[in-house]
């Protein structure tokens, strides 16, 4: 696979995990979340990162219910969620909306009912005579009004979307659904409501829009990735960096790193490319010079600050997936 095409694949999922994240009302900066030994909100988004990373691994195998609290664990481990819960199906009354099952919008079933809930879900999930789109739509509806977990629902049911779609479709990398739900959250539990109300076809509907606007939004990213690359090509062919670039494969090789690692340091520069710290720094240092990344330093404990690198296009891309 052309390396820029797993480039790009590997921001969408970046795209998905912050758009997810941040439906939950969890947002970090992306720098926090990509460094070692980020802790809080860009811990969570992290795991979510790696959440999905490992779901999609999983789509040659059939669905399970150990596999979705597998998924959950992953999500949640890093959480206020106290730990008996995670992981595990809830073992209480259920809600969406509301302070309570007297006002809220949707009442989920009893918890003696999941297991038989989940193993129908599991049944239909593993499926391949429905249209990937529409399976995708109806499971995702199922597990919300199913609710299995005392929390993280929005993020696991999310995840079997991308799931799914990248099982049933052959997809290297599914389109961040979550990007385009987090612009339109009302309608979002407006169809989720009228799922719960018998509407399929309603629901249905909004999904498949959401899904087709996600799949164009994908695409511009691509595209958008191909073009910055070559726009950077050119600003290292320019008259006055080509006499000291062109024997420098090392800067060269960076170029398609900033978007796969989004955040660059020496010691991940080279390990990446096999060259030693000092020729992965003179590297960073010469794209810093060009402008095509930007240089920083940020205290970490009482040792020497950490020196790393960003790009601020790639950063625009991953938040905001064009």
């Amino acid at each position: 696979m052309p390396r820029e095409f797993t480039t790009a694949a590997r921001l969408t999922l970046r795209n998905e995990g912050f758009a997810s994240s941040h439906i939950e009302g969890v947002r970090a900066p992306i720098v926090d979340v990509v460094l070692p030994a980020g802790t809080g909100s860009s811990s969570v988004i992290a795991a979510h990162f790696d959440a999905i990373e490992s779901a999609l691994e999983q789509t040659h195998e059939d669905l399970t219910v150990e596999m979705l609290m597998s998924w959950h664990r992953a999500l949640m481990s890093r959480t206020p969620l106290d730990s008996s819960h995670v992981g595990t199906l809830r073992r209480e009354q259920g809600w969406i909306g509301g302070s309570s099952p007297i006002d809220a919008a949707v009442v989920t079933p009893p918890a003696h009912l999941l297991p038989d809930l989940m193993d129908d879900l599991v049944a239909f999930a593993n499926t391949d005579d429905v249209d990937p789109v529409l399976q995708a739509a109806v499971a995702h509806a199922q597990f919300e009004m199913i609710h299995p977990f005392a929390d993280g629902n929005g993020r696991v049911g999310r995840l079997l979307i991308s799931w799914l779609l990248s099982r049933r479709l052959g997809l290297v990398s599914p389109p961040a659904v979550s990007s385009a739900i987090a612009f339109d959250i009302g309608g979002y539990t407006s169809g989720l409501a009228m799922f719960s109300l018998g509407m399929l076809d309603e629901w249905c509907s909004w999904f498949a829009s959401t899904v087709s606007r996600s799949s164009q939004q994908q695409v511009a990213l691509v595209q958008n990735l191909d073009v910055l690359l070559a726009r950077w090509r050119a600003m290292l062919l320019n008259p006055d960096q080509r006499r000291v670039l062109r024997s420098d494969a090392a800067t060269w090789n960076v170029l398609s790193l900033a978007p796969k690692l989004i955040v660059l340091t020496a010691e991940n520069v080279s390990h990446e490319l096999g060259v030693s710290s000092r020729t992965a720094l003179t590297a960073l240092d010469r794209l810093a010079e060009t402008g095509i990344l930007e240089d920083h330093v940020r205290p970490v404990g009482r040792g020497r600050p950490q020196r790393f690198f960003v790009s601020p296009e790639v950063l625009h891309l991953i938040q905001t997936g064009r």
